[in-house]
């Protein structure tokens, strides 16, 4: 064999393990960069004087918050939390988690009137919303552990300070 066919030959196989490598590092990037899942759960308001606001987790433990009436803090704020603490909001809400795409009501046994509502939104990496709508005076054993999860979340995102119930003078209920 020539010293150019050995040379040409040298040439393509370094480059066809550079080109596999990149290939390689460029979908662990990929999958690095890929977005995760955020889960958003709004607090409605209530015949009385409920705290009104969203908060939302994302992969990485970033937390939104957002005040809109009734909550000691108005208006966006942001907390650190942990990927760990993402995961465990994750799992306390698994079980109530409606099929992926779907938007879906809990069910009752009993009804009290004017409790607030809780609407719980799943989006995926593709901006595929999973929704649960849910009223807190929506009475059964399945809601009373979700009532349970839910009343756990602002504690656990870091945000109960933000969001206890305030009242204002001038601002009705509801």
């Amino acid at each position: 064999m020539s010293y150019m066919k050995i040379s040409v030959l040298r040439l393509k196989l370094l480059t066809g393990f550079l080109v596999a490598g990149l290939g390689v590092s460029n979908v662990a990037a990929a999958k690095e960069q890929r977005p995760h899942p955020a889960l958003s759960v709004s607090f409605g308001p209530c015949f009385g004087f409920c705290p009104v606001y969203d908060v939302k987790i994302e992969a990485d433990g970033t937390v939104l918050f957002h005040g809109e009436r009734h909550t000691a803090v108005l208006g966006d704020r942001r907390v650190r939390k942990t990927p760990a603490t993402y995961r465990r909001v994750l799992r306390s809400l698994a079980s109530f988690r409606p099929a992926n795409g779907t938007k879906a009501n809990t069910q009752c046994l009993n009804q009290a009137t004017d409790h607030a509502q809780v609407k719980i939104i799943w989006k995926n990496a593709n901006g595929r919303e999973t929704v649960l709508e849910h009223d807190r005076g929506c009475l059964s054993p399945t809601n009373t552990r979700l009532n349970a999860a839910v009343d756990q979340l602002p504690e656990l995102l870091g945000v109960a300070e933000y969001a206890k119930q305030t009242q204002r003078p001038g601002v009705s209920r509801g």
